[in-house]
């Protein structure tokens, strides 16, 4: 009977290649040029924003006052109402969990109906008129704010109407997609920039039926759930008082 004696391998020493023992070896780099210029441009971009933005410093410390005042109202939290906060907290999870399941459900089915290549012009422009309205919701929202907080009829349509100048730089942007999309269905007598812009006669429809309401806009809020201390609140935040 003979024993067989298995010798292990030696172990052959793993070295690093010169590049990257100099790599590790360097404990500190002399930055690229590249990164450099990156860093002056981001410094510039910053400065820029920053003076377009009208931001100041002096402004963000007066606002500090109340944001220590929102603060200090957070404590000592108050845990006698815990029990419905976590329950509303659980319905807002659910609730976001099925929208979000709905939602993208529907948007699935809008998508297909929206592609001018597979669907006819008039599912294509039932879902292009869904998607608007949807898309409008918070322009409107926008409007019924500076409705209530005083802004003139002809401010808000101003302000609403903006995004229609910019419908050409847009369409631009898409290349020859969105004029030939467009070009075919104005063969058929379909007027496609009512669907894609901002027009003046939709925001004012609805500034008409505000003041159609009773009561006029602050009417319509207060029927709808708002509080005259919401209402006053909102026009204090918004409102910048004038000295003469």
């Amino acid at each position: 009977m003979t024993t067989q004696t298995r010798t292990r391998p030696t172990p052959v020493p793993q070295t690093l290649a010169p590049a990257d023992r100099s790599r590790m070896e360097q404990a500190f780099r002399v930055p690229r040029a590249r990164f450099l210029v990156s860093g002056v441009l981001a410094a510039g971009i910053l400065v820029w924003s920053a003076n377009g933005a009208g931001f100041d410093f002096a402004k963000l410390a007066n606002g500090s006052v109340n944001m220590l005042e929102f603060v200090t109202r957070m404590f000592p939290p108050d845990f006698s109402k815990i029990g419905p906060v976590l329950q509303l907290l659980l319905e807002t999870l659910q609730m976001a969990a099925v929208g979000s399941v709905l939602g993208a459900a529907c948007s699935l089915l809008v998508a297909f109906g929206a592609a001018s290549t597979i669907a006819p012009p008039w599912l294509y422009c039932t879902c292009r008129w869904i998607m608007n309205i949807i898309r409008s919701l918070p322009d409107l929202v926008i409007a019924l704010v500076f409705t209530l907080a005083g802004a003139a009829r002809e401010d808000v349509v101003r302000d609403y109407t903006v995004t229609d100048g910019n419908m050409d730089g847009v369409h631009a942007r898409m290349g020859t997609s969105a004029h030939v999309t467009m070009a075919r269905f104005a063969a058929q007598g379909i007027d496609m920039s009512r669907m894609m812009g901002a027009k003046a006669p939709d925001i004012e429809a609805l500034l008409d039926a505000l003041e159609a309401h009773p009561g006029g806009p602050e009417g319509w809020f207060t029927t709808h759930g708002g509080t005259p201390e919401t209402l006053r609140d909102l026009r204090d935040r918004l409102c910048e008082a004038t000295v003469d």
